[in-house]
């Protein structure tokens, strides 16, 4: 029987004793007295086995296995028949699944190792064998996928997917080769090229890939309107193109003659420094031209894309009448057309274009969190807070290792490091050739020094954390190789000649760059960036693979199409390479990746897309080289265009897309918790936990948060007033001893900043353990391999009925606010209080000054509670407020003493007798006599004449002093200056009080949360209890 549960444990002892900070004990379930490191262990070895299953590994990369549709497949199968059934369970196979994806894999790769010069070679045929082979698995693997699902005429059947569509196209291609492959070569030829498609086959067996294909897919269409208009604008400048410039891109290689019948016969050609040539005149077509809108359309493409178009811009304003040859700035207002379509087609649209195609990118991305309950920053967060894990501190025991080991971990010490490697960066960047002997010295000795400062610092290290603790940091084992390396270094160069290690002295000096490695640990912002620049090498894999798989796919298309073209064309002189030479050409694969990544960059695309068109020389070593003039496609136009628009417009600005995804925290609010602001808790944890147990005590996790800087923490400006309402609203369970849990701690930090399922003023139908239900729910659903005990560590169940912190600071919220109203009455009762201003100083309610002493505003002095600050040897009666009038009534009635709260009469005190019989007389020291029912005053000397001390005693025989007015408002003089003092006076009087209200509405807010929070323990308690 539970009894007496949580009434007991939240019970309030409304006393003016002091508070009780130690919480309540009382037995817990067995999860939550468990070691940390054995609870982690368990879910590690949980994740291991999850993660050892083929079955579940091969579900969660793969699309879910499709059932059998109610339907009959081929109007011959039902669902029921049992080859049907054998063969779907062959398809939904991860064994089979594995084998068919590496056969994709392994007949995509033989792809690339064609020989494009010679279809008929030994290598070719060795390989046309294999695909034969990997072209009857995937013959059998599509017929029993029709036969498991049906072909077409049913909803589920196998066609109705995009993908599976795509698979029987490629298997149809493969198909058609084989059977006409020696009937026409020639379509055999462009059936072999669709092969390439295979690679795509993969998409559908990768969830992640096929996640990133479809986010293209959607964005593309929803940029249509987009690609529509920009379109539409160049079809329209097009259009004016021709009018302008129909023939007129012509011109004669001798600039003397203006049309086609003159250029004709030879002419002499004079270069300086060459001598004389004869040269036959050529009448020449520019390839880009304006002839018909086809052509216009193209111009204009290579112009938008800003790469050779300035050649295109001149020679039209140089441009004659049609047919004839340019004259030297002839048009000169025919810039206005090329400037107008940059401004409108490049500047504008296009920037459009790949804006909406990151967006629709994002927008795609995020639509998995619309039906979810949880945004995608909440998700990152909750996901850091399961998955964290206390770091541990070594703090030597020794102390003399904990001198050094406070010296190296200073702040002091590292930015003196700091300085000498940005001062090594500069003597690295004075290096130059030809340098004077005595300037590269000079350099050497201060690489020396250097050397032997990082040196120092890693004897100072490897002292202070000892051998193990260092080298477990990653960052110091970069330390010491750099060091061991600028050593090595030294030693090279002193002992060997550059003349027999050149190669060696070089590398080895690269460890002196290697310096500017270690500022990237000695900065909290740069190790922020480069964690943030890791995070966003994570999601890049399957953005990397489609752009991997799209330059695969155009590099086997330039192979077939484009591999046989010489690398010596017609016209150029011996020693002169054109656009395809022996460095820029398809003959292999890795040349035709090379090739692809120079136009995706845009360097002079144009020229190499030119250069592959109908009418160039065959290589002689081809089977087509007795041909001459006839390699090259007209596919080269839709080829490079496809592939730059591909690469440059969409593709490549995926990696722009996840990397500002990863780096929005930059730009948006820094009050907004993200993942970012996390490890600094993983830090601040260390310093309370060292051993990394994952336990600290309650009190140590305020400090901590004090010390954490918003929106993670409270901030070291916080009142402990607020930092106790936060804790209410953290609510994290609070262990008997007094300790909460690491990762309970950091979620109810995430959980509260973000508003995660937190009870909310319209929401009132919903208590917090229905929300910790729904939480519980929504975490189990999205991280299904979190571990039971940390769930229930993080969200401890109704039916556990665990104190929590939150319970705890309301308790201590409602005693402490009971005990300030208490006093308050206490003291108002032997106090009357009458505010006013002295010394031009404004008067601040409940808190307690004297003349000459500062003010006292911190937290500490929380109500009327009095406290005796160090070094003070005079305690204060708290009155109306600083520098303010106190009159205090000790008797109600005419002669009749009052003791109250501790005091007793004054004038009874022979001390005060003493200093009144030394005050008499002056004119500060002249003593007033006491009517009936005053208080007996001693004037002393003070700042201000107005001022005067009373003086009372305690039961403890301390005199306490509080400040009281000498005179009325009477005495504030009279005139003008007298009407300013008493307005001012009434003014900050005013102030005073309206300050008194706010913090008495403060006060009640702060009780109005303690007693919901007490109410809903008690509610809790006396549910339990009755269930018991």
């Amino acid at each position: 029987m539970r009894t007496k549960k949580a009434v007991e444990t939240t019970k309030m002892t409304l006393s003016t004793g002091t508070a009780r900070l130690d919480p309540p004990r009382r037995l817990l379930t067995p999860y939550m007295e468990m070691n940390y490191e054995e609870m982690f262990a368990e879910e590690e070895e949980q994740d291991d086995g999850h993660m050892a299953s083929k079955s579940e590994l091969n579900e969660t990369n793969t699309a879910n296995p499709q059932t059998i549709p109610p339907y009959s497949a081929f109007f011959i199968f039902d669902p029921t028949n049992k080859f049907r059934i054998f063969c779907h369970n062959i398809v939904s196979s991860p064994i089979f699944n594995n084998l068919v994806l590496g056969c994709i894999l392994i007949s995509s790769a033989l792809l690339c190792a064609e020989d494009p010069l010679n279809t008929y070679s030994l290598t070719n045929r060795i390989l046309n064998y294999f695909d034969y082979f990997f072209t009857s698995v995937f013959t059998i693997e599509i017929t029993l996928k029709m036969i498991a699902y049906g072909f077409i005429l049913h909803e589920g059947a196998f066609l109705r997917g995009m993908f599976n569509l795509l698979d029987l196209i490629v298997v149809f291609v493969a198909l058609i080769s084989f059977v006409l492959e020696n009937e026409a070569i020639s379509a055999v030829k462009i059936l072999r090229v669709l092969r390439v498609l295979r690679p795509l086959r993969a998409i559908n067996r990768a969830k992640g890939l096929k996640n990133v294909v479809q986010c293209v897919v959607t964005a593309l269409k929803s940029i249509g309107n987009i690609m529509l208009v920009t379109i539409l604008i160049e079809f329209v400048f097009a259009v004016i193109g021709v009018q302008l410039f129909k023939g007129k891109y012509v011109s004669c290689n001798d600039p003397s003659k203006l049309t086609e019948q003159d250029c004709k016969g030879f002419f002499i050609e004079y270069e300086h420094g060459r001598p004389a040539n004869v040269v036959e005149r050529v009448w020449t077509h520019s390839e880009l031209n304006f002839d018909n809108v086809a052509n216009a359309m193209l111009t204009l493409f290579v112009v938008l894309t800003f790469e050779g178009w300035p050649p295109i811009l001149y020679a039209g304003i140089d441009s004659n009448e049609e047919d004839m040859g340019p004259l030297h700035d002839h048009r000169k207002y025919i810039a206005l057309y090329f400037i107008s379509y940059l401004i409108v087609a490049s500047f504008f649209m296009v920037n459009i274009f790949v804006g909406f195609v990151i967006v629709t990118f994002q927008r795609e991305g995020e639509r998995e969190y619309k039906n979810c309950e949880l945004n995608k920053n909440q998700r990152k967060c909750i996901e850091y807070a399961l998955k964290a894990r206390p770091r541990r501190r070594y703090i030597p025991k020794g102390h003399l290792q904990y001198k050094i080991w406070s010296m190296v971990v200073s702040r002091k010490l590292e930015i003196l490091i700091f300085t000498f490697i940005f001062l090594n960066t500069v003597t690295l960047a004075c290096k130059h050739d030809k340098m004077d002997p005595t300037f590269s010295s000079v350099l050497d000795n201060f690489n020396y020094f250097f050397t032997a400062v990082f040196t120092v610092e890693f004897i100072l290290k490897l002292s202070a954390f000892s051998f193990r603790h260092y080298f477990g940091d990653p960052w110091n084992v970069i330390d010491f190789i750099i060091v061991l390396g600028s050593y090595i270094d030294i030693i090279v160069s002193k002992a060997s000649s550059e003349t027999t290690l050149k190669f060696n002295i070089n590398f080895f000096r690269l460890f002196r760059v290697m310096r500017l490695v270690k500022l990237l640990s000695k900065e909290e912002s740069i190790r922020k960036l480069l964690w943030t620049f890791i995070k966003s090498f994570q999601a890049l894999p399957y953005v990397a693979l489609l752009i991997a798989m799209l330059f695969f796919i155009y590099a086997v298309i330039g192979m077939q199409l484009f591999g046989k073209i010489s690398l010596y064309q017609p016209g150029l002189e011996p020693g002169e390479d054109g656009v395809i030479h022996r460095s820029n050409n398809f003959r292999s694969f890795f040349f035709a990746l090379l090739v692809l990544f120079r136009s995706a960059t845009g360097e002079s695309w144009q020229e190499i897309m030119l250069a592959c068109t109908p009418g160039r020389k065959c290589a002689v070593d081809s089977e087509d080289g007795s041909e001459g003039m006839n390699c090259g496609s007209n596919l080269a136009y839709p080829y490079f265009i496809t592939f730059y628009l591909f690469c440059s417009f969409v593709i490549i600005n995926l990696f722009l897309a996840v990397i500002m995804d990863n780096f929005d925290y930059l730009t948006r609010d820094w009050s907004i918790l993200g993942p970012h602001h996390l490890d600094e808790f993983v830090t601040r944890w260390a310093e309370y936990d060292p051993e990394a147990k994952g336990r600290v005590r309650h009190l140590d996790v305020v400090t901590m948060l004090g010390k954490i800087s918003p929106p993670l923490g409270f901030g070291s400006m916080c009142p402990h007033t607020r930092a106790c309402h936060k804790l209410v609203q953290m609510n994290m369970p609070l262990q008997s001893d007094g300790t909460v849990f690491f990762n309970a701690t950091l979620f109810a930090l995430v959980r509260r900043n973000l508003r995660i399922k937190v009870p909310e003023d319209d929401e009132k139908e919903k208590s917090l353990d229905q929300l910790n239900e729904e939480l519980r729910g929504v975490i189990k659903k999205i991280w299904k391999r979190t571990s039971p005990k940390l769930l229930d560590q993080i969200l401890p169940p109704k039916e556990l009925d665990v104190v929590t912190v939150g319970k705890f600071y309301a308790t201590f919220l409602i005693q402490n606010w009971f005990r300030e109203w208490q006093k308050r009455k206490m003291i108002q009762k032997d106090t009357r209080y009458i505010p006013q201003i002295l010394a031009g100083d404004r008067a601040m309610p409940h808190q307690p000054t004297i003349v000459g002493f500062p003010r006292r505003c911190s937290s500490d002095l929380t109500g009327d509670d009095i406290q005796r600050r160090k070094g003070e040897k005079l305690d204060v009666i708290p009155g109306g407020g600083i520098l303010g009038r106190t009159l205090t009534d000790w008797t109600r009635k005419r002669g009749k003493k009052h003791v109250s709260s501790g005091h007793r009469d004054i004038t009874e005190d022979p001390e005060v007798k003493k200093r009144q019989a030394q005050a008499g007389g002056g004119a500060n020291g002249a003593t007033q006599q006491p009517g009936d029912g005053q208080l007996p005053v001693i004037q002393v000397h003070a700042p201000h004449p107005s001022v005067i001390a009373v003086a009372s005693l305690d039961d403890s025989k301390k005199v306490k002093r509080s400040i009281q007015p000498s005179g009325g408002e009477e005495k504030s003089g009279g005139g003008l200056m007298g009407l300013i003092r008493r307005g001012s006076s009434y003014l900050r009087r005013k102030d005073a009080e309206e300050q008194q209200q706010r913090q008495e509405e403060e006060r009640k807010e702060d009780l109005e949360m303690a007693r919901t929070m007490f109410a809903a323990a008690r509610r809790e308690s006396y549910y339990a209890h009755r269930a018991d």
